[in-house]
């Protein structure tokens, strides 16, 4: 990924929300160079919040490209408070003030995608594509690759503790073009989730005690049991398997729910595919933490990774 540009009140030319009524905003500065930044909220992850979404997007960019991202500096942030008259359309103004004073949300930029959703799909009367798309096994092994990722980071925003599609405004595709054309392949955005305090990376083996206090030991037992069944997926292929196939046959209940036809799931390819993109997956980020460690030892990645490895037997 290039450096992005630094962000200044006299470099940005304008700032276009991208998404009504989030912080979402493509910047074109006066060069021409565009890039997009995005505000997400720090949750229950305080101060430390970027640092933790840098860490996970970049786990994420070992899977799938161009999902690295730079916070924005504490200058930086001072120079987007001035650019409010630079906001575009002039409805989004007012959201953009409410997001960008304070400290509840930090600030980063990230490149900008040729992108299409599931959801989107569906509502542009694009579901036969999208079939298309998920009968391509290449795209259920990505696919499978961004569910390892967000098992290990605790994202539960797009695929559930089962492999149930949560949420199919997240299933992201970037434009790949070829020389046949342009298509589509699954790409690993939108992972911060930084609420769930079960989930997060700021999690250690002692803050299970402090989670049944505050959640009552049935409540916190049940929590601790049920992070462990996840975490597990990443090793076990018997629960790589079944993941994929929720993943699978949710996809076919949405396709059918839009007047498209199922993906004929007696063909086991295409659940052997998402599995096998899950074990990838979880040797990518395997091998990714103990390259990490060897530079700079167990203090290199964050508590919460540290944890998940050594859960995993990884160390």
């Amino acid at each position: 990924m290039p450096p992005f540009p630094t962000l200044t009140a006299g470099t940005v030319d304008e700032l276009f929300n991208l998404s009504k009524g989030h912080p979402v905003f493509r910047v074109t500065m006066v060069n021409g160079q565009q890039f997009v930044i995005k505000a997400d909220s720090r949750g229950s992850m305080g101060s430390g919040a970027g640092g933790f979404a840098k860490f996970d997007a970049t786990l994420m960019s070992n899977v799938s490209k161009n999902t690295e991202i730079e916070l924005l500096t504490r200058l930086e942030l001072a120079h987007l408070r001035q650019c409010v008259s630079k906001v575009k359309p002039a409805t989004e103004i007012g959201p953009f003030q409410a997001n960008v004073m304070g400290d509840a949300n930090f600030w980063y930029k990230m490149p900008e995608l040729a992108l299409k959703t599931a959801q989107g799909m569906f509502d542009k009367g694009e579901g036969e594509f999208l079939r298309k798309t998920f009968k391509n096994e290449k795209n259920l092994v990505k696919l499978g690759k961004i569910a390892a990722v967000d098992i290990f980071i605790g994202n539960k925003d797009r695929f559930d503790e089962e492999g149930n599609v949560a949420n199919l405004g997240n299933i992201f595709f970037a434009k790949k073009r070829g020389l046949t054309g342009s298509s589509f392949t699954p790409i690993g955005l939108d992972f911060w989730d930084g609420f769930k305090e079960d989930m997060n990376m700021t999690l250690t083996a002692s803050r299970w005690e402090l989670l049944k206090q505050a959640q009552g030991v049935a409540t916190g037992s049940h929590m601790e049991s049920e992070f462990k069944k996840r975490m597990r997926i990443l090793i076990d292929p018997g629960l790589m398997k079944s993941f994929a196939t929720k993943t699978v046959e949710t996809l076919n209940q949405d396709l059918i729910r839009n007047n498209v036809t199922a993906i004929d799931t007696s063909k086991v390819k295409y659940t052997t595919a998402m599995a096998s993109g899950i074990a990838e997956g979880s040797a990518s980020i395997q091998k990714y933490l103990k390259a990490q460690v060897a530079k700079g030892g167990m203090g290199a990645i964050p508590p919460g990774a540290l944890y998940r490895a050594q859960l995993l037997k990884w160390f």
